[in-house]
């Protein structure tokens, strides 16, 4: 016997089959007519159903028809076969479409239905513009999005002004507005790229921190300690970035969109309130776009808040031979970046909320790149793309199953280590150490190429030439072309009552200039931004500046130190050459206990008779000559000013 089938926009006919599957009213004008011989029975049908399931069948739900196949724009003739129940009360019911020409599964789905129906981005609204259905994971009889990992929270402005530690102060309350309907279900359109408070950005944040827990559980991730708050849509008080007490308690003062994503185990305007008691992860709405919308932030945040929950990282600079390095304040965020990466396979970050920074800006941080340590600037995003681009760089290099395996072994070392204070080249080192004792010494020769290419297997060379030019770092997203003049409160010692080995903290890059013949002054001046404090030059002749941390303390007798003075930010100095000098080494060093940064540094030699403040120049003493007072505890104000500066994480 052979039959045929025709298929018009709203109607189907189908000869020697009682159903028709499959076929939508939006199908095209006209499907091929399909024609086949007798068909594969209905007990081979349902062997290879039970085959492809791994499931018993269900023999009463096994139906004959005709399946559309969309590629081929043709309907064939199939078999549908339900799995059995696996126990009273599954809520699964996966079905198998058997072709009944080939006897081979060619579709396979289920057909129940359950509350929590959603819609959110697969990625983001510049990759993936359509959003897609999926079911949110929510507690049994929640309305709003909860369970055991998570709990989504809103910034909704009431019009209010509440006592703070700040004052009276007007901000937004922390509720949820995506609410389930009456079928459990949480379907929202989606709304503007500002429209603050909208639900969408809770279930679109909520769905994916639940996918990316599931991904980093079998990578070998522990269990959470806590259920951890997701904050969409934040917004802050008006005036709060000027410090000005005023507007911030005026009700009628419009909040700011917050620009950036962060994760936080506490925050000083919502704590006091009750409103936040555990960690939560910030997502700000954004004068341009929500962050909430892109998922690969939201990965980023998740790593922060597992490392805070099951590492014991202390974010300070740490010491090598050449002053301060970002340590374990950029080797978190490489991670943060390097999971996310790897669960998307995307090398971009925040693609869609990168506007937010400014118009056109095509992503926050890019890990497919050439970047080398020489480039730290002291803003830890920055810092992050050498060691990120090296583990993007090798995976990219290896077979699927390798890839996995290189990022259980990146998870296990951070989070086995169990040391606070991590330099890159250590990380570097523990996953050299972890890899072999794996035996999987191809992913380290693909991982030691990218690590050497890039200075992270010591302590690395960061000695930049002056020609003549302005310097200032590369240009980043982040730091808008600055380096970071660390403060005492960024050092172990700073953080503690011991005392400081100098009388200021070290640099983390240092510039050379060349002296040519008769040089006799150096003028070094750059601008500097933040409060003003006491800035000064460290000068090496004739070699690079180097410390001996072995030394207690260090001993730097070699060096001369000179303040620089001048109108605020514009800072200058000028140091007298010895003669016979050819080269000159400069750091950019600081005496206060808050950070710093400047940028525009020139190092100019210039030919003359001795200076007359040759005298003033003297050299460090080998023992520092005189200690930092211990850090007073912040202000409440300072701590928010802090996590305000901090942006996205």
């Amino acid at each position: 016997m052979t039959c045929a089938l025709s298929v018009a926009p709203a109607t189907a006919h189908a000869q020697a089959a009682d159903r028709v599957f499959g076929v939508p009213p939006s199908l095209a004008p006209e499907v091929a007519i399909h024609t086949y011989a007798e068909p594969v029975s209905q007990d081979i049908a349902t062997r290879a159903a039970q085959r492809f399931l791994g499931r018993a069948i269900d023999s009463t739900q096994v139906d004959f028809g005709m399946w559309l196949l969309p590629a081929k724009r043709r309907a064939a003739p199939v078999w549908r076969v339900a799995a059995s129940p696996r126990f009273p009360g599954d809520p699964q019911r996966p079905v198998a479409i058997v072709d009944a020409v080939s006897g081979a599964v060619v579709e396979a789905y289920d057909v129940a239905r359950h509350a929590g129906r959603s819609f959110v981005y697969p990625e983001n609204p510049v990759r993936t513009p359509l959003v897609s259905e999926v079911q949110l994971p929510v507690a049994s009889g929640a309305s709003f999005p909860i369970n055991a990992l998570f709990q989504t929270l809103n910034c909704v402005d009431k019009r209010d002004v509440r006592p703070t530690l700040l004052g009276p102060t007007h901000f937004c309350h922390l509720e949820s507005t995506a609410r389930a309907d009456t079928a459990g279900d949480f379907v929202f359109d989606t709304p503007g790229d500002t429209e603050p408070e909208d639900p969408f950005a809770e279930t679109n944040a909520f769905h994916h921190a639940n996918v990316f827990a599931d991904f980093m559980q079998t990578l070998g991730a522990p269990d959470a300690k806590q259920r951890v708050q997701i904050v969409t849509n934040l917004m802050w008080p008006s005036g709060f970035a000027a410090s000005d007490p005023a507007r911030m308690a005026d009700p009628d003062a419009p909040l700011d969109p917050y620009i950036g994503a962060f994760f936080a185990p506490t925050n000083p305007l919502f704590t006091p309130t009750g409103q936040i008691d555990v960690g939560v992860m910030w997502f700000g709405q954004g004068p341009v776009r929500d962050y909430a919308y892109d998922a690969d932030i939201d990965y980023h945040e998740y790593i922060h808040e597992l490392l805070f929950q099951h590492s014991q990282l202390l974010g300070v600079f740490e010491p090598d031979r050449f002053g301060l390095t970002p340590g374990s304040r950029a080797l978190e965020e490489a991670l943060a970046d390097y999971f996310s990466s790897a669960f998307t396979g995307d090398p971009e970050m925040g693609e869609y909320a990168a506007p937010n920074l400014r118009p056109g800006q095509p992503h926050y941080r890019q890990l497919d790149n050439d970047q080398h340590c020489r480039e730290l600037s002291g803003e830890e995003h920055h810092d992050s793309h050498p060691l990120a681009g090296a583990l993007w760089r090798a995976r990219a290099s290896l077979i699927a199953a390798d890839q996995q395996r290189l990022d259980q072994v990146v998870l296990s070392v951070i989070l086995g280590a169990h040391l606070p204070r991590l330099r890159l080249a250590d990380f570097a080192e523990l996953l050299r150490q972890e890899l072999q004792r794996r035996d999987l010494s191809a992913i380290w020769t693909a991982l030691h190429a990218q690590l050497e290419t890039r200075g992270l297997l010591g302590d690395c060379y960061r000695n930049i030439a002056y020609t003549g030019e302005p310097l200032g770092s590369s240009d980043d997203l982040r730091n808008d072309r600055l380096w970071i003049a660390p403060g005492g409160r960024d050092t172990a010692w700073g953080m503690s009552v011991q005392a400081a080995p100098f009388p200021f903290t070290p640099a983390l890059v240092q510039f050379s200039a060349e002296v040519p013949p008769h040089g006799r002054h150096l003028t070094v001046s750059a601008r500097v931004f933040g409060p003003p404090a006491e800035v000064s030059a460290l000068v090496r002749f004739d070699g690079d500046i180097e410390y001996d941390w072995s030394a207690v303390p260090p001993a730097v007798a070699r060096d001369v130190i000179v303040p620089l003075t001048g109108t605020w930010p514009r800072q200058t100095a000028t140091i007298d050459v010895p003669t016979g000098v050819q080269r000159v080494s400069v750091q950019i060093v600081q005496h206060g206990a808050v950070r710093l940064a400047y940028r525009d540094v020139e190092l100019r030699v210039t030919a003359g008779a001795p200076h007359p403040t040759v005298a003033e120049t003297a050299p460090l003493e080998p023992h520092g000559g005189c200690r930092f007072r211990p850090a007073r505890p912040a202000t409440v104000s300072t701590t928010a000013l802090a996590l305000l500066a901090a942006g996205s994480r």
